[in-house]
């Protein structure tokens, strides 16, 4: 956590975000094989990455750096990337994983990946078929007794689990994020 390749602003937010305990939690060790989906900027990845770089695998799932320039997700992950050429030490094993919308996710062979982790993500995938694909590439990925770790913003109990509501504030009920990823498996 308090290595180099963290940024001051990044550490700063640990107080809020309890990265360790989070990854504790979730049952991080040095030697599994973890997929991070959709890491933005690499605020997770630049915790992750130290940790799994002798004995573990890091696998980012993000778009395409060399995809459309308008695209959102091109821009991140050239972000992403130039970030990870800056600090050789700390990012030089993460492999990338490029998904397009229009084919099929896969996260690694069927039953290779020990965690599958996602922050503040699910709310964006609510209300359309993005869901069903992240979670199914996620359940296809993992090892049974496998763990995914999702974090997002939390909706007050009783919330209705409108994608509508869910898009505007980015806040998910709890039940239905269970709902949703029991019924993916």
């Amino acid at each position: 956590l308090a290595g180099p390749q963290r940024t001051e602003r990044e550490k700063a937010r640990d107080v809020s975000r309890h990265p360790l305990q989070t990854l504790e939690f979730f049952g991080l060790r040095d030697d599994m094989t973890v997929v991070e989906i959709s890491p933005g900027g690499g605020w997770y990845t630049a915790v992750l990455a130290p940790v799994l770089r002798d004995r573990g695998k890091l696998f980012v799932v993000g778009g395409d750096p060399n995809g459309d320039p308008k695209s959102e997700g091109t821009q991140n992950a050239k972000e992403l990337w130039a970030r990870f050429q800056a600090t050789p030490a700390a990012f030089d094993k993460v492999q990338a994983i490029v998904v397009k919308d229009d084919a099929p996710w896969v996260f690694g062979a069927p039953e290779s990946v020990d965690l599958v982790l996602t922050f503040r993500n699910f709310h964006n995938w609510v209300g359309g078929p993005m869901v069903d694909k992240v979670l199914g590439a996620a359940f296809a990925a993992l090892k049974h007794g496998g763990v995914l770790g999702l974090v997002d913003h939390r909706a007050t109990p009783g919330t209705p689990a409108d994608p509508k509501v869910i898009d505007a504030t980015g806040y998910v009920p709890q039940d239905y994020v269970i709902e949703v990823v029991e019924k993916a498996g």
